[in-house]
């Protein structure tokens, strides 16, 4: 089994404001371009990596609530969503099934939650998972089966991410690192510690085999902030998908359903693609 994730909102977001320009629409008037651009990428993908399965992530509303208990500024001040890509949000989950392919979101954590899951089930099954989202939280999933893709197609390699992220904070999650505590000094931390940074992140003394005094007792005053952090940057992989994962078989695939659903939304260039990937024309190996 090979297994295709994707991550849905990321896709669609950056298919959105890649080609709204386009302003493509359905018969009806609805803004399809996002939706053009997330059928193009996920078309391109069966046909360079030949997955057996094929998934998507996505959030149910209200999900980031579950972070949010734990830092209340979590996510907050984005801008509202504009009613072109938030239609196109509400419409991609259908057109996924239509089209064959599995969705799968939970009620109470997060699509990346949703795409660690996957990625444990095919490693614990010794299947290989192939991730496309270009959210950096993803980094610590890669290991020798998950391979981390970036929608344009540019491999992600992976780092000590979790632990950069949870000291420096999350600017796009509106997650507040630990004060004067820069990517150099994390590095260092990183780079002496690795993963037993948590264990020593409230010890003055020991932090000073990799910083100065002040820095070390200025960390070690704001080691709870760094703790939090980390809760709120691990992404939970225990949640149940296998059930979902063969709804995304695409042997199974009624294409002619997903033709259909494509023509009803005016998409007509894009079916001959469509038809060709499902067919297993040209796939090959990634």
């Amino acid at each position: 089994m090979k297994i295709l994730v994707l991550d849905g909102s990321n896709i669609c977001h950056r298919a959105h404001w890649a080609m709204s320009k386009t302003d493509m629409r359905s018969p009806g008037g609805d803004p399809t371009w996002a939706l053009v651009g997330m059928i193009n990428t996920t078309v391109r993908f069966i046909t360079d990596i030949g997955p057996t399965h094929v998934v998507f992530a996505g959030d149910a509303r209200g999900t980031s609530n579950t972070r949010r208990a734990v830092l209340p500024e979590y996510k907050a001040g984005r801008k509202e969503t504009e009613p072109d890509l938030r239609w196109a949000l509400d419409r991609y989950p259908e057109l996924v099934t239509e089209c064959g392919w599995s969705f799968i979101s939970d009620p109470v954590w997060e699509a990346d939650d949703v795409i660690a899951s996957v990625a444990r089930w095919s490693r614990e099954q010794g299947h290989d998972c192939y991730v496309v989202t270009s959210d950096k939280d993803a980094l610590p999933l890669i290991d020798e089966r998950v391979k981390l893709i970036a929608p344009d197609g540019t491999r992600m390699t992976p780092k000590l991410y979790t632990h950069m992220a949870a000291l420096v904070g999350e600017k796009s999650d509106n997650i507040p690192g630990v004060t004067k505590v820069g990517p150099k000094t994390a590095a260092i931390l990183i780079n002496k510690f690795g993963d037993e940074l948590p264990l020593v992140i409230s010890d003055a003394e020991k932090l000073r085999e990799a910083v100065s005094e002040k820095t070390a007792r200025m960390i070690a005053d704001q080691s709870g902030t760094y703790l939090r952090n980390l809760d709120l940057i691990r992404l939970r992989d225990e949640l149940p998908v296998s059930e979902h994962l063969e709804y995304g078989d695409i042997s199974r695939a009624d294409v002619q359903r997903g033709e259909k659903a494509l023509y009803e939304l005016g998409m007509n260039r894009v079916v001959g693609s469509y038809r060709k990937s499902m067919r297993g024309i040209n796939a090959s190996p990634f």
